[in-house]
């Protein structure tokens, strides 16, 4: 028995319409589960952002060097509670974050057209002379307990520009002081540059229930370095609800892996 072409093409056309469909589903499903999880931590959304963040050397070094009036900044927090029994360090929690933040459903879409597209290296300035020590194309393969080498770079465009840690791993709430980890994007030699820095700061021990809060932001900055003409009204709107879901979906995966009992000490 034999089928004309046409009801061959139209067939196949069908049954792919109807995969792409089932696909579609199932992203959105997954993306919207995993979002909404993080929205019921009390996450906050602020069009600001933290004068140790906006006067970093990051900033200042690597993105917008000409100090230009165009940045658009904002700030997204969640504080989780720490079990105080399991010693996980700063870098842990920031490795953590990292993993999740680059290897979720939301920034899934990004990261298969980063792959598809492999970009070149962005240049910096003041970096034009630092090698980079791998460049990181699958996030499954992010450590799970450490962060890349300095001046990573994943997905052809986000450069591991700095690390901070503050802490030893155990639970000393004396230090105000955050753990960091900043990845730039663009490059301050064209006409848009950026970056994303994930933040932990310990506070107040609960003795009683064995647990340490810790802030965790996603600090985001974005400029034209070479002009104060304002971004785009639409781009800005784009950006930070891109910028929320993140790290929404980021916190929400924090807060589970918290919750397994099976977390090993990290020292």
């Amino acid at each position: 028995m034999s089928f004309p072409s046409r009801t061959v093409w139209r067939l196949a056309s069908s049954v792919a319409a109807g995969a792409a469909i089932v696909t579609t589903s199932i992203y959105v499903s997954r993306t919207t589960r995993r979002i909404a999880a993080g929205s019921k931590l009390g996450i906050t959304d602020e069009n600001t952002a933290p004068v140790s963040f906006l006067d970093s050397p990051t900033i200042s070094n690597h993105v917008n060097p000409q100090r230009k009036e165009s940045r658009a900044v904002d700030t997204h927090t969640v504080t989780l509670h720490v079990p105080l029994n399991k010693a996980i360090s700063d870098e842990t929690i920031l490795a953590q974050a990292t993993r999740n933040f680059f290897n979720g459903w939301v920034f899934y879409l990004e990261a298969k057209a980063l792959k598809l597209i492999k970009l070149q290296d962005a240049k910096y300035s003041k970096l034009a002379s630092t090698t980079v020590p791998a460049h990181i194309w699958n996030a499954a393969t992010l450590s799970e307990t450490s962060l890349p080498e300095l001046h990573t770079v994943l997905f052809g465009v986000f450069r591991l520009a700095d690390i901070h840690l503050a802490d030893d791993a155990t639970g000393d709430s004396s230090s105000t002081t955050q753990s960091h980890a900043d990845f730039l994007f663009g490059s301050d030699m064209s006409q848009f540059a950026g970056c994303h820095r994930l933040s932990v700061q310990r506070l107040e021990v609960d003795a009683v229930g064995g647990t340490q809060k810790v802030k965790v932001q996603l600090q985001c900055y974005a400029c034209n370095p070479q002009s104060d003409d304002a971004a785009s009204g639409f781009l800005l709107a784009f950006h930070r609800l891109y910028a929320s879901a993140l790290f929404r979906e980021t916190a929400g995966q924090l807060y589970h892996w918290l919750q397994t009992p099976t977390i090993q000490p990290t020292i």
